[in-house]
């Protein structure tokens, strides 16, 4: 266990403080005559002699006639000595001493880039292993560099491109690293140096090596014709921390939404204020899992500077995303009250408004949700806002504006070691591909990309399984069964549910293929993306539809594969 820097430093303050109290105590025992005021010149003089390990009179004593508040001080002072050299030998020898300690390590987490968010990372991961880890900084005087060496972590001053420093931080002994660098380069040419130090060195076990992308396109680029497995033995993974709040604010949503989602007739409008890189990661997890019962939909209205530009640019990636939602773009003026106006109607059981501010610019993201609260002030309509220190800032507010007020996005909740690498949320997607593994064994299926073991899927077919897994916790709450995630052994659906969870399902698969440049083909082509199922529910064939039942009737067995171990 960890002590706390804090705990320390009280401690050795305690100590000092100890010594002093005894010295006096001591003096007082042995000298007797120096009991008044006059002699406090002295006392002082003798205190500070001791306290440097030299008192001329205590020679001529006899041991037996030393005080035991002396003798607990001389064994204190020599602690406090031993402490002192051995902080000067790690300042003078500090190089060598860091190196000493990384080459005890294995198994250990590098983290490359100290910034907030790597410093957030290593503070998460210390949190839930109790174990310190290693860093990779290439400025000397980096503000967060003092900070992580009190909390006991490595840090190794360097470029991560550079194979000699990588080397120093353990990277052949490491299991894990993160990269969060300042450049997307740096991070790419890291992974591809520990690819070559991996295929030289043949360490023998596989080195997960998860790179931040700042932009989600280069991700997808990444996941759509790269490699899950590098030969060498570095699995190397592309991230966007944007993908990450996304996918989470999805997963949350639902919940916030319940009494509307449940029933029958549900409509949700979505305003979503901004379209930069955030907003886009949203709107598109919102595409891929916020799929209703058949009656129930969505809408989205998108408002943003420069709009017909980012507009055109988002078809050209997604072109058939307007066959997934109704999808409207407006140029923003700064009139935010102006523009909601139209889409405030007068609020119902089933009708839902969702404001969402989330440009790239906190600042703005704050003041425009404070113009949409205040032009809707006798609204209800959930504002969420997407700032990094959203935490510190609702503590601030209270009153009606405050519940309708709510902050996503900071880093301390979502810079952590478990979202990052994917262990914990992974689980669902995995125990679904597992039990995809179990339908089909011995039988023919209808793509061969699906058919080997989850660590050796590509990303593209992983973020299917993670789309259905997300899909999950609609399901349940569409059918009021918010609570079965915990008590999955007792999930069971009506004949009604399972045909509308089936063609909730189905939607959901296809939003997921369009929004992967897949569309309708009379054969199915896996390298023109074509596939025959990209039709309406009404037109698929019995065969086709099963397949959708059979997606909802594994739940419980899924569900039950995940929880029931825990």
């Amino acid at each position: 266990m960890k002590i706390p820097s804090k705990v320390k430093s009280l401690f050795w303050i305690a100590l000092v403080i100890s010594v002093l109290v005894l010295s006096w105590v001591g003096l007082s025992q042995l000298y007797p005559e120096t009991n008044t005021l006059r002699y406090l010149p002295d006392r002082i003089f003798r205190l500070v002699k001791i306290l440097m390990g030299n008192d001329p009179a205590l020679p001529k004593v006899e041991q037996a006639d030393v005080p035991l508040a002396l003798i607990i001080v001389k064994v204190l002072i020599t602690i406090i000595l031993l402490r002192a050299l051995l902080k000067i030998v790690e300042k003078v020898f500090h190089e060598q001493y860091t190196h000493m300690r990384i080459a005890c390590k294995k198994g250990h987490l590098i983290v490359v880039g100290i910034g907030n968010k790597g410093s957030r990372i290593l503070k998460d991961y210390q949190a839930q292993t109790a174990r310190s880890a290693v860093a990779i900084e290439q400025k000397s005087d980096h503000a967060n560099l003092s900070a992580l060496r009190r909390d006991g972590h490595a840090v190794v001053i360097g470029n991560a491109t550079d194979e000699n420093v990588l080397q120093t931080a353990g990277a052949l002994k490491a299991r894990t690293v993160i990269c969060f660098g300042d450049d997307e380069q740096t991070g790419i040419q890291a992974a591809g140096k520990l690819a070559e130090l991996y295929a030289r060195q043949k360490p023998g076990h596989v080195l997960r090596c998860f790179v931040h992308l700042e932009d989600p396109r280069l991700v997808e680029v990444f996941q759509q014709h790269g490699h899950a497995h590098v030969d060498s033995g570095v699995d190397v993974r592309f991230f966007n921390l944007h993908k990450v709040i996304a996918r989470n604010f999805f997963h949350r949503l639902p919940h916030l939404l319940a009494d509307t989602l449940q029933h029958p007739q549900a409509k949700v409008q979505f305003l979503l204020l901004g379209f930069d890189a955030a907003a886009q990661a949203l709107l598109v997890q919102a595409m891929r899992v916020f799929h209703l019962l058949p009656g129930q939909g969505s809408a989205w209205h998108v408002l943003a500077q420069g709009m017909t530009g980012k507009a055109a640019q988002f078809h050209d990636r997604y072109p058939h995303i307007a066959r997934i939602a109704p999808l409207q773009f407006t140029e923003d003026t700064g009139c935010y009250a102006q523009w909601i106006q139209p889409y405030i109607q007068q609020e119902s059981a089933c009708e839902q408004t969702v404001v969402i501010c989330a440009s790239d610019d906190d600042r703005a993201n704050l003041l425009a949700a404070a113009e949409i609260l205040h032009a809707s002030a006798q609204q209800s309509f959930p504002v969420f806002v997407l700032n990094a220190g959203g935490k510190a800032m609702a503590g601030l507010l209270s009153g009606h504006a405050s519940a309708r007020l709510h902050f996503f996005g900071d880093y301390d909740d979502f810079c952590k070691y478990e979202l990052i690498t994917g262990t914990r949320q992974d689980d669902l997607a995995r125990a679904i591909h597992n039990d995809y593994l179990q339908q089909i064994s011995g039988a023919a299926s209808e793509s061969a990309a699906y058919q080997t073991a989850w660590d050796d899927l590509s990303e593209d077919a992983k973020d299917a399984n993670r789309a259905q897994a997300d899909h999950i916790v609609y399901k349940l709450l569409l059918t009021g069964k918010q609570n079965a995630m915990q008590t999955s052994a007792a999930l069971q659906f009506t004949p009604a549910e399972i045909e509308q969870l089936a063609v909730a399902e189905h939607a959901r698969w296809a939003a997921h293929r369009y929004l992967n440049g897949w569309q309708y083909g009379a054969t199915r082509d896996d390298a023109r993306k074509l596939h025959p199922s990209l039709i309406d529910w009404e037109q698929l064939s019995d065969s086709e539809r099963q397949k959708d039942h059979h997606t909802v009737l594994r739940l419980p067995q899924i569900l039950q594969a995940v929880y029931g171990r825990r």
